[in-house]
């Protein structure tokens, strides 16, 4: 089996994007913590996650330097000047070239031929998730280019490297019911922005997700079982 190494946030997106290997590839499923809000609740998760998959192994990682940078401009409430209330104060605008990066030196020392994210268009009425995560709207299909050809001038021909982003058109609630077909378990999925022990259900990532069950025409199974350990 080739190798497959696939970025994870802990939520539904990346879950299924790795899912989509996980039959024929070995996925080492990387989540990083760059002192988001949610890291430790998104962290709980994923041994929970890997051992659902035939040939999964977690690998977290720790970007402490990243941590270490904390916004000056914060209001009273904790939340930076001119952004959306319910985003984390935590976010970081750009983190995605970062988690590339990081995903492409697991991929090349583990001798991976892929690298696969989650990364999809944020449904327009949240645009605060578009801050904190998926990038500017409309620009998915460039950044992943862009990321492709940065990845092919830093890497040598003979070991060449595949960014691949599977879910990048498909909408939250077809992503849900590709999770059905690759049988994720969704009840050990994270996509609150908040600490925990279980999913705020009020901040945007939470609302993405309700909107996405409804479209569906299905049940989460995270809201009532889901619970972190603190």
């Amino acid at each position: 089996m080739a190798a497959v190494v696939a970025l994870t946030s802990g939520g539904i997106k990346s879950a299924v994007a790795a899912a989509r290997y996980a039959q024929d590839h070995e996925v080492l499923l990387v989540h990083v913590d760059y002192g988001q809000a949610s890291a430790q609740a998104e962290r709980k998760l994923l041994h929970p996650m890997a051992d659902a998959f035939p040939s999964g192994q977690p690998l977290g990682i720790e970007l402490p330097y990243v941590k270490a940078v904390r916004p000056q401009a914060l209001t009273a409430d904790g939340i930076l000047e001119g952004e959306p209330e319910d985003l984390s104060p935590l976010a970081i605008r750009g983190i995605m070239p970062l988690l590339i990066a990081v995903g492409l030196q697991c991929a090349a020392r583990l001798g991976a031929t892929v690298l696969t994210t989650g990364l999809n268009e944020a449904p327009a009425e949240e645009p605060s998730l578009l801050a904190s995560a998926d990038g500017r709207p409309g620009r998915a299909h460039e950044f992943i280019q862009t990321a492709q050809m940065m990845i092919q001038t830093a890497l040598p021909e003979k070991h060449p490297i595949r960014l691949e982003a599977p879910l990048l058109d498909a909408s939250y609630g077809e992503i849900i019911k590709l999770a059905m077909r690759f049988q994720v378990p969704l009840e050990k999925t994270w996509s609150c922005l908040g600490t925990g022990p279980r999913p705020c259900t009020k901040c945007a990532a939470c609302r993405a997700r309700q909107n996405a069950f409804l479209d569906a025409h299905l049940v989460d199974p995270a809201t009532s079982q889901v619970a972190v350990e603190t």
